[in-house]
């Protein structure tokens, strides 16, 4: 069985992003830090990864403070954004046009840009021609005043509602958008025409989450630590667990999830998840350095494709925490 896509990843502390070809099992460093410090193309931090219209891959490059993106030959640009409302201004002097700290990104059916900045505590939408609109949080969101925790948001209140510490983010298929919440350990959901929800808060975590197949009310347990998203073909939302190394799937219409892959050695504190357009799961484990694909069989239970890569010196210290990006294209 052919793939016939590529699976892109960030190595952090390489300042590289690298494509893994599951059917020659070849890996590609697609950027990588240069010797001449002018350039570019030297990353810092890279996290989030998006897979755009035609090809073009989009970087969060994290501590530089900007949005980057890689075309189809292989040409390196910055993604300049701009504030044209100058609602930024009045509160930052500094990188007034450029928010602090992206992280999770997704591209619209549009090919807009939707990001997320960490220590802004903001999510914006960036167009294409990089005009900035604040979709939510409090530019530049610099106070710790939140209020985070409402199950539900509605669109008249979301122009002053903050948000705390969002990371990774996907979009929902249906025009929306999930995100993580690292200030909460909760997933909000937001739609434009909905406002802002809560999938889970951690308010009723448990570092103990049941290694169970049958479905798990989400009133009474959730994911401790949430650190991957990734939404199927289907619409169907996927959780990493950081905190017990397992993979959830949340069912809307019962409130409930699954554990689709409980804990193990094999994709221990896993991280950063996406899926193909065939329905492979990848896995990018933070623990192990390594790579992993699965695949649901016919009986409900997803199993190893066999495809793992060890991805060297990945991993971030044991004290520090940090989240890597991960995307198919």
């Amino acid at each position: 069985m052919a793939f016939g896509y590529g699976v892109y990843f960030t190595q952090k502390h390489k300042n590289q992003v690298v494509r893994f070809d599951p059917d020659s099992d070849e890996c590609t460093v697609i950027v990588s830090d240069s010797e001449d410090e002018t350039t570019d193309e030297n990353l810092n931090k890279p996290y989030g990864l998006a897979m755009g219209p035609n090809n073009v891959l989009y970087i969060a490059d994290k501590l530089n403070h900007r949005l980057c993106k890689v075309n189809a030959q292989g040409e390196f640009c910055q993604f300049d954004t701009h504030d044209t409302t100058g609602h930024r201004k009045p509160k930052i002097k500094k990188q007034e046009h450029f928010p602090r700290t992206p992280t999770g990104i997704a591209v619209e059916t549009s090919g807009d840009l939707i990001c997320s900045y960490c220590d802004e505590h903001t999510i914006y939408r960036v167009k294409q021609d990089g005009e900035l609109e604040l979709l939510l949080g409090t530019a530049p969101g610099n106070h710790f005043t939140f209020r985070g925790l409402r199950n539900h948001v509605p669109l008249e209140e979301l122009s002053d509602f903050p948000i705390y510490m969002p990371t990774a983010l996907t979009a929902s298929g249906d025009s929306g958008i999930y995100f993580i919440e690292r200030g909460y350990e909760a997933v909000r959901r937001y739609h434009p025409d909905e406002g802002l929800s809560t999938v889970f808060c951690g308010d009723v975590c448990s570092n103990n989450l049941p290694d169970s197949s049958d479905e798990i009310d989400l009133s009474v347990f959730t994911p401790a630590h949430p650190t991957g998203l990734a939404v199927d073909s289907e619409g169907r939302l996927f959780v990493s667990d950081g905190m017990t190394g397992s993979v959830v799937r949340v069912d809307f219409s019962s409130n409930t999830f699954k554990v689709i892959l409980p804990s193990s050695d094999r994709c221990g504190n896993s991280s950063p998840i996406a899926i193909g357009n065939d329905g492979t799961l990848w896995i990018l484990s933070l623990k192990n350095n390594s790579l992993c694909g699965y695949t649901e069989d016919g009986n409900g239970y997803w199993v190893s494709n066999g495809k793992e890569i060890t991805t060297e010196d990945c991993s971030p210290p044991d004290n520090v925490r940090e989240w890597g990006g991960i995307v198919c294209g």
